[in-house]
């Protein structure tokens, strides 16, 4: 690691994932606890549920993670890294979760009406809105214009980077994407590996250069 240089100084860097928290072999760890750092964390660990698809778990990391290496900023913006605010980040990003969580969320009153609504307290100046995952998306891309945003908005890339996203955070473990077929997706085959393939050929030009 070279801690003292700017990663965009960095000549050539192969950059590893090295670290979700836990570590186990599937097969043998049906039901993991998790050591994932809060913001990370999937919302079946915040609810209290046994993790009996601990690779559905790693995809919602990853998705969050992928959000935060994209944007440069985090997905799920809290002051402090309190649970239930995360939880309520959540809901804002992606809508309400399944009822069964809805309804047995001890701290839901503080943060919403029954109806979904926004709850003004003490601790808000006025009812904040709902900055559902699409805005953030914008956000991310630096702008709502298809001239200030970075996606190719007319082209797709836009809502194929938004259905990849939102697939791997459901909420329901059951319903997300396996890795395999993430890498099949829209977004990654017309967009993030093509991208990739490029970088590399660039690197390689760059690298035949330095030897004359």
């Amino acid at each position: 690691m070279a801690l003292r240089m700017p990663a965009n100084e960095v000549d050539d860097p192969v950059i590893i994932i090295s670290d979700y928290g836990t570590s186990f072999i599937v097969a043998q760890t049906p039901s993991p606890t998790l050591h994932t750092p809060a913001l990370y964390s999937p919302p079946e660990d915040f609810f209290n549920e046994p993790i009996i698809q601990p690779t559905a778990a790693d995809i919602w990391t990853l998705g969050v993670n992928l959000y935060e290496v994209l944007g440069e900023r985090p997905l799920f913006e809290t002051f402090a890294w309190d649970r239930d605010d995360i939880v309520a980040e959540m809901i804002n990003t992606l809508g309400q979760p399944p009822v069964r969580w809805w309804d047995s969320w001890p701290k839901r009153s503080e943060f919403f009406e029954k109806d979904g609504s926004w709850v003004a307290d003490f601790r808000r100046i006025s009812t904040p809105v709902f900055r559902r995952l699409r805005q953030r998306l914008w956000d991310m891309g630096r702008g709502e214009t298809e001239q200030t945003c970075q996606w190719d908005v007319a082209g797709g890339e836009l809502d194929s980077l938004e259905d990849f996203l939102r697939a791997m955070m459901a909420f329901e473990p059951a319903e997300r994407p396996t890795a395999d077929q993430l890498l099949k997706s829209e977004y990654m085959v017309k967009w993030a590996l093509p991208a990739w393939e490029r970088q590399k050929r660039q690197k390689s030009a760059y690298s035949a250069d330095k030897q004359y």
